[in-house]
């Protein structure tokens, strides 16, 4: 009798026992998914916030980079016409004789304006460009100096032995203006095609 006591009240204390703990588990339950619905939602929003925040940025960084590019473009185009009309400039001088100072008083004058572009836009232009540019204003305005100058010698009757020799200097001087120079305009075209994206090999 006194056991059958015991085991129902142990059985009711179970009973109570497995109540509570269900509802225990219940009620943590319920808090740990609303905590963690909570902070799903915060790092949600935090996530469209960081988003939204990084897409300002791109969309502020492509307009400034689409800025410097279409300068660089420019640049890059406005050496080139330059540069070809300098060339231009440096055959036509040495096509009238030496005592037509107008016409190298105008190349003089082409090349000191180019150089200053130059100079303005030196920050924009690739390294490769820069360089070759710089090359070919040097390459060209020696170029020109020295056929004018064996050409004032050749009109002073020098001896056999120096007219050969101004001669070969008069050669190397066409040289440069006909072979290096444009040479050189070629590889700016073929640097400035690359940069401004119209052509896939160097």
């Amino acid at each position: 009798m006194f056991l059958e006591i015991v085991e129902s009240e142990l059985a009711k204390h179970t009973i109570t026992l497995s109540i509570l703990s269900y509802l225990f588990y219940m009620i943590i339950k319920f808090w740990l998914d609303k905590e963690t619905k909570s902070f799903q939602n915060e790092l949600e929003r935090k996530f469209e916030e960081y988003e939204h925040k990084l897409e300002k940025e791109r969309i502020k960084f492509q307009i400034a980079y689409g800025g410097i590019f279409e300068q660089q473009a420019k640049a890059l185009l406005d050496i080139h016409k330059s540069l070809i009309s300098l060339q231009k400039e440096a055959e036509m001088s040495m096509a009238f004789p030496p005592e037509d100072r107008e016409r190298k008083l105008k190349f003089r004058k082409a090349w000191r304006d180019i150089r200053e572009k130059y100079r303005e836009c030196r920050a924009l232009l690739p390294e490769e460009v820069d360089v070759s540019t710089k090359e070919f204003l040097e390459k060209i305005l020696n170029g020109v100096n020295l056929f004018h100058k064996t050409e004032k010698r050749l009109c002073r009757s020098p001896t056999e032995e120096e007219q050969e020799k101004l001669f070969e200097e008069q050669d190397s001087a066409l040289k440069i203006i006909y072979e290096e120079a444009p040479e050189l305009v070629e590889k700016i075209i073929g640097l400035t095609r690359v940069h401004v994206g119209v052509s896939n090999v160097l």
